[in-house]
């Protein structure tokens, strides 16, 4: 004898559906926080590179001033390959850096 209550199929979907916005509920949360660690550590290398280059640029400039004080007749564009800085002397022996 058939059941006259009507068969509900929905629920294997019902389930199906939780689970899919759980994933994506997590897959989203993941790259949201993915994305913001990248951001930090993109602001924490910029930060290191500038404290880096002006600790180079302070080393030029006294590497320069060592230079100039070895040769005195030191004029124009100085490369300094090591902290990859250029520098120009002038007649009075001011530096000015290029670069």
């Amino acid at each position: 004898m058939r059941s006259l209550m009507p068969r509900t199929t929905s629920k294997g979907f019902i389930a199906l559906i939780a689970v899919c916005m759980l994933v994506t509920g997590t897959l989203a949360g993941t790259v949201a926080i993915l994305v913001r660690a990248d951001a930090y550590a993109d602001t924490v290398r910029r930060r290191e590179m500038r404290i880096q280059r002006r600790l180079d640029v302070h080393a030029c400039l006294d590497t320069v001033n060592l230079m100039i004080t070895r040769d005195v007749f030191l004029r124009g564009a100085v490369y300094i390959r090591d902290f990859d800085c250029r520098v120009y002397v002038d007649s009075d022996g001011r530096v000015t850096v290029i670069e």
